[in-house]
Parts: C-alpha cells; structure tokens; sequence
C-alpha cells in the first residue's frame, strides 16, 4: 500500500505533467536592472520618446483637421473650393493609374525612401492610424487591459498582397498582361478586365472636391473606430498595421534593407524593460541579444524602448540592414534554429486561417457598396480572429480573448456562447456579401458583352438587339434582380449609382424603356449632382416611347420639383421647350442648369454654355466660360467651350488661343483640331489649317490601323 501523500503547501508549485521548465530571470535593483541581484525589480520608467511621439502625432491631426478647414472654406468668394490634393498614400494609386501626381504620391514616394534608408520612422511618427492604435492601447493598459498580439506567420503577408493589389496588379496589367494577350493574339477574359492607355503624367496637386477620394463620414468613422481601437484589442498592439495595412506591405520589406536600427552595447544586461515598452510587440531584448541590433521589420522606430533602458545601451544608429545580420554567437545560433513558440497555433492551422482571411477580404470588401478596402482588411482580420478563437473553444479547455476567459476548465462560459453567435453572425454577412457580389461580377461580365451594339443604337426607333445580345442583357437583369434588395424580389441589397446605370443600359438593350426611365430617376435620387449625359438620354427615351415633348416635359417638371438642384435637368427641360416653340421659356431655362454658380459641374457647364450658344445668347455664355475658365484653368472642357463661344462672337484670334493651349494638355484632340483648323480656314490662313488638318488625318489612319489589328 503506497504511502500518503503530505499535503502539498500554499507556496508548492502543482505537478507539472509535460515535464517542461520555463527559466525565469530574477530582475535585480543594484545591476541596472539586469539579472543576478537580489532586492526587488527595477519597474519600468516612462517612456520620454512616447510624449515626444505623442505631440507629433496630436500635430498631425491638428494638420489634418486645418486642411479640410481651409478646403471648407476656400470658396466663399468664388464658389469652387480648391486646395492641395489629399495627403494620403492610397492616392498614389491615381498616380500610377491615370498618372494624375499628387501630394499622396510625393508623400508615399518620400515615406519609401526614408524607409530605405531610416526604417520605418514614417509609420511611427505620422501615421493618423498608428496615433488611433496606440491611443487605444493605452487607454486599455489604464484600465487594466494589457493587448496580447496575435502572432501568425502567414498572415503577414496580407498587407504585401493588398499592396501589390493596389499599387503594382494596374500598371503590371496595362504594361505586361494586355500586350501579351494582343501579341498572342489571344482576346484577354472580360472577368481579367480591361486597362485605359496611359495617359502620361501630369500634376494634379490642386483639387476642388477634397473629399471625391474618400468614403462618406458614415464610413470613415465606422473605419477609424474598427481599425484603430477594435484592431487592436482582439490583435494586439498595432495590430491593424500588422495584418491589414497595405502601406506597411511595402514598408515592412523595405526595412529589411535599411541601415538605420536600434543597436545595442555592452552595457546590456537584458531586463526587458524594453520589450515591455515596445507598443509594436517586437521582442527588443532578444533581438539586440542575439544580433546585436533589432531586426523585426514591424519595428517603427518609436525610441520607447531607447527611452525605457536603465542602463542607455539602446540607441538609433547605422549598421548592416537587417538581410545581412546574422546570429552574433554561437548560443544564438542555437536558439535561432529551435522552432519559435511565439506563434499562436500550427502552421497548418495558419494556411486555412490564411484562405479564410482573403475570402472574408474580398466578400466584405464592398459590402452593401459601401466597404472600401482598408475597412474590409480590418473588418477580415476581427472576423478571422473571431473564427481562430471559436475554433479554440471547440478544441481546447481554456480560452481567453484578452480579458474576457470564453472557457475554462473544459466548460464555456456565458461570454463564449455570446462569442460564438457573433462570430456566425459575422461569418454570416460574409457569406450573404459574398453571394450578392458575385451575382454583381456575373452580371456585369455580361452587360460588358453587350456594349458592343454601339451606344446610341438602343435609342433608335425600331431597334431590336441582336439574339445573343439580348439573351446575356436578359441574364444580366436577372442576376441584378436577385442581387438587389427585397422589395424588387432579390436578396442582396439597393443598388447605388453605377450599378443602376448598368441596369438602365441593360434595359434598354431589351427595349424595356419605362423601366430604363425609372433606373435614371433613382440614379438622380442616388447621386448628388445630375449628369448631364442622363439627361440627355431621358430625352432620347421620351421620343423612344413615341411621347409628345409635352408629355415628357411633364416627366422633366416632376423630376425637378423633387430635386433641390436640378442641375442638368433644367437642360433637357430647356430643350423641350425649344421643340414645342415655346423659345422664351428655353431661354429662361438653359442659365438655370448652373443653379450651383461657378462651382457646378464642369460637365453641365459646357452643356449648358453650349445649348445657350445656340440659343443667341452669346456675350452672356462667353462671360460665364470665362469666369469659369478662370476658376479651373486646367480644365480643358471648359478652355474648349470658351473658344466656341469666341467662334460664336466673332472673335477668331481668342479662339485660335484658346485652342491652342487646349492642345498644349490634349494634342489628339480632334474636336479641338478640327475647330483650329476651320478657324484658321475662316481667317484665310490656309497653310496653318492644312497642317492640323493633316494631323486629324495621321490620327484617323493610326486609329484605322489600330482596329484592322
């Protein structure tokens, strides 16, 4: 009979089953707070860097706030705002694409460079995001909430991926993939899309609308709150930079290369103090131990951990990029080969916790056509992480998401059930998101097919689209039908502004023109200012369906009395009134289109200086151009209409100079080629006609040549 065992003490660890020890190292006070002494541990001082970082970072709100002030106000006197274009990285994707260069793109370029040569100090110290992370931080460790971070591996290649999606997937499609396809001579798949050529680069430092980049407020703060606060208590400190944040995908591999660290010297003696002070989960005292310097290309230079040392062996300095440190000794070349147990699960957990991530990514992304992508990558990565901890409770006996224990001892408590009925919930949007958006994509790889009938050929009396055409415009109101909200018999949600112009065209390809008028009243209801161009085509409707001017005058009136700025409906209106004789009326009219002054939009400005030429009322449409010139004169639009009206008024060499600086900015541009060329024809200056005649014929034969390839 075994002996009883003696009651085991208070202070007497429990049996430990795995057999595994964990060494801890005793922080002494007379050492500098390194290990070896007795007497109590040294506690970590406040960081002086962190207050230094803070005013920094209060300044660049501060900034922030002044520019859309000063955007706010800039049109009192004129009536269109302007000011410098926004300072934010994301706009550099206009750069590349349209090669519009502006203020985020110079930012962006310079933030890279620094990056390569300093580290990543952009992010640390003017990064608005990073200010909401660690403010949310800190006030968590205030209450009593100490962040854990989520350390994976694979996922830390979202943020290179959504970088490369953003930044490098539309120029690699326009410079490589299209002129691959044409020299195979193989037509690329509409779902690849189709890239613009480019148009050359060209300043774009000045905008009038400073907020046509961004989401609504309804949406920017929703953004700020997820991925500044609630990023980081279920990821950790920097937790959106970490998983979601596409800028970082490019600063984070770049800081591999760059000479500018944190090193260390003799006089460590490894209290961790600065691994306690680091709010971007980097393991500073391993670091420095094993190479000398800090490696982690999540570091951001936020000199906390300089700050905190007890004994100044931390500083900023220059040595070898990270690519080529390696272990300083022996001892941490051991250490580096045993398999890390930072990570909080397998690797072969991370893969299908990868693939869930990107499909959450891409379903969320544009949900209710509201979710741009920086909010989708951080909406995917709470979810993930709300998938990761559901999967624990099922698996593991205890589970904790920060401060909230979901289960314990094999039992989930009454926070873990709530935990698992709101990750369904949110894998549930996910789904619904991603089921309504695909019916989206297959609708409108279909309506791509039908542009080809041309785009006034609906509008003509007695048209019928070919079979096929009709039978995919057919399948493509379907799909729009089941992916539009429950009142019109779908399961998705309302359609907004592009989505309806796709349908009004697909309703028109079948001929369906009440239905077509309907989808461009909403689009009047969806959008702000009224296109002139919808305009125009709900006049083509009108004598589509065989209506009287007056009846569709009556469609025009109702449309206006809805709207309190008509905008480009007073157009259309003003037309009507022309055809049915009444002249006095048009003319009352046409002027009403600019109901927002100078600051209407360029487009219903020309429309409407235009119509008003006609009409005879050209000095005061040549006032108005040139007012409006004046206030945008790198419009070319409006530079255009302003020498059609000088045409008007007799007034060539205006003309000829307007036109000419037109084709400064536009040189192919045939309308303004053949103006140039008929005036100069008028003011008998034959020679100068027939060489911008012979440039009109030059681009006609390139584009011929272009299209029988």
């Amino acid at each position: 009979m075994p002996a009883p065992r003696a009651p085991r003490g208070i202070c007497e660890p429990s049996p430990n089953p795995s057999g595994r020890t964990l060494p801890l190292k005793v922080l002494g006070v007379n050492d500098g707070g390194g290990g070896g002494g007795g007497g109590r541990p040294r506690a970590v001082k406040p960081s002086r860097a962190s207050r230094w970082r803070a005013g920094v970072l209060i300044l660049v709100h501060v900034l922030i706030a002044a520019h859309i002030v000063q955007w706010w106000y800039s049109g009192r006197d004129g009536g269109v705002r302007s000011t410098l274009s926004p300072i934010e990285p994301s706009e550099s994707m206009y750069t590349l694409r349209d090669g519009a260069v502006n203020a985020g793109f110079v930012v962006f370029a310079v933030g890279i460079l620094s990056t390569v040569l300093l580290g990543r100090w952009f992010c640390g110290w003017a990064c608005h995001v990073v200010a909401l992370q660690d403010l949310c931080a800190w006030m968590m460790k205030k209450c009593g909430v100490y962040p854990k971070p989520f350390r994976t591996r694979l996922l830390l290649w979202v943020p290179l991926i959504l970088a490369l999606y953003m930044f490098v997937w539309p120029t690699f499609h326009r410079l490589a993939l299209t002129p691959g396809f044409e020299a195979a001579g193989v037509e690329m798949p509409l779902w690849m899309g189709r890239s613009a050529p480019f148009p050359g680069f060209e300043g774009h430092f000045v905008v009038e609308d400073f907020w046509a980049t961004f989401p609504p407020w309804y949406i920017a703060v929703p953004f700020l709150f997820i991925c500044g606060f609630v990023t980081v208590y279920f990821l950790g400190g920097k937790g959106f930079c970490t998983y979601g944040c596409p800028y970082g995908g490019f600063f984070a591999p770049l800081d591999r290369f760059s000479p500018g660290r944190i090193v260390v010297n003799e006089d460590c003696h490894q209290c961790g103090h600065c691994t306690a002070a680091c709010t971007s989960n980097v393991r500073v005292h391993e670091e420095v131990r094993d190479y000398g310097a800090v490696v982690d290309p999540g570091c951001m230079k936020c000199l906390d951990c300089v700050s905190v040392c007890p004994n100044g062996a931390l500083s900023f300095s220059f040595t070898a990029p990270a690519v080529l440190k390696r272990p300083a000794s022996d001892a941490a070349r051991e250490r580096r080969k045993q398999p890390s147990r930072l990570y909080d699960m397998e690797l072969r957990h991370e893969v299908w916790l990868l693939a869930f991530f990107l499909a959450a990514l891409f379903s969320i992304r544009g949900w209710l056509d509201m979710v741009p992508l920086l909010l989708a990558a951080g909406l995917a990565s709470v979810v993930t992480f709300g998938v990761w901890k559901t999967f624990g409770l099922w698996r593991d006996p205890n589970v904790r998401a920060q401060n909230i224990q979901l289960k314990l001892k094999g039992r989930v408590r009454p926070a873990g059930w709530v935990w698992v009925l709101l990750t369904i919930a949110m894998v549930g949007v996910c789904a619904w998101s991603a089921w309504t958006r695909s019916l989206h994509w297959r609708a409108e790889l279909k309506w791509a097919t039908t542009l080809g009938v041309g785009s006034q050929a609906p509008y003509t009396p007695g048209f019928v689209a070919p079979p096929g055409v009709r039978r995919e415009a057919e399948g493509a109101l379907e799909l729009l039908r089941r992916a539009g909200p429950r009142g019109e018999g779908g399961w998705g949600w309302s359609h907004t502004g592009h989505r309806l112009r796709v349908r009004a065209w697909l309703e028109l390809v079948v001929g369906d023109y009440a239905s077509a008028e309907r989808s461009i009243a909403a689009i009047f209801d969806a959008e702000r200012r009224v296109d002139p161009v919808l305009s125009a085509d709900l006049l083509k409707i009108g004598a589509a369906l065989g209506r009287t001017p007056e009846a569709t005058a009556a469609v025009f009136d109702g449309l206006i009395a809805s709207r309190e700025r008509p905008g480009a409906l007073y157009l259309g209106r003003a037309v009507l009134a022309g055809m049915m004789g009444d002249h006095a009326k048009a003319l009352e009219l046409a002027p009403k289109a600019l109901d927002e002054g100078p600051a209407s939009d360029p487009a219903t400005i020309s429309n409407t200086l235009k119509l008003m030429l006609q009409m005879g009322l050209v000095a005061d449409a040549t006032s108005i151009a040139e007012r409006a010139v004046e206030l945008r004169p790198k419009n070319t639009d409006l530079r255009f209409t302003l020498a059609l009206a000088y045409v008007f008024g007799e007034r060539p060499d205006d003309a000829v100079r307007e036109l000419g600086r037109v084709l400064e900015r536009r040189p192919e541009d045939l309308a303004s080629l053949t103006l140039m060329a008929q005036v100069l024809d008028a003011m008998e200056k034959p020679e100068e006609a027939k060489a911008y005649a012979e440039r009109i014929r030059k681009i006609h034969e390139r584009s011929s040549g272009a299209g029988a390839r």
